[in-house]
């Protein structure tokens, strides 16, 4: 059901406000406790699209998350496995959209040193702000 809307969930995306992190503060979490976060924050995202493969996730379609202090886990019932190594990680932006608070994840990959990979989503900016403090904890380049 969810592959209806997600033209729309593109255009809507296009037409994103940013909204600042406080990356200093950010940077300050201890890896051990962001992984802790990320594991009950992750799970509540309404909906998850990977960039490269492009596939778009319901959360009801994950089949399980695993995060640990090395990566990023999780797969779903149409597609394979998709993992995230914090050593690739690039930091994460947060945006709103129409009635959706985004979550960008970008990673180094060959050829592109800041690649969009993920996007989450959630309807709560709380969550969200949380979830893209965390990512950005976790970046493997500082």
């Amino acid at each position: 059901m969810m592959r209806r809307f997600m033209p729309v969930l593109v255009v809507l995306s296009s037409a994103a406000c940013s909204i600042p992190l406080d990356r200093e503060s950010a940077q300050s979490i201890p890896r051990e406790l962001a992984v802790g976060k990320l594991k009950e924050i992750l799970p509540t995202a309404k909906y998850v699209s990977c960039v490269d493969p492009w596939v778009s996730i319901n959360q009801s379609d994950i089949k399980g998350w695993s995060i640990t202090n090395e990566a990023l886990e999780f797969a779903s019932s149409r597609k394979e496995e998709f993992r995230l190594l914090w050593s690739a990680s690039r930091g994460a932006e947060l945006s709103k959209i129409p009635l959706w608070y985004e979550v960008r994840v970008y990673a180094a990959v060959q050829g592109d040193p800041r690649k969009l990979m993920y996007r989450f989503y959630w309807r709560d900016e709380a969550e969200a702000r949380r979830a893209a403090e965390l990512f950005e904890s976790l970046r493997g380049d500082r």
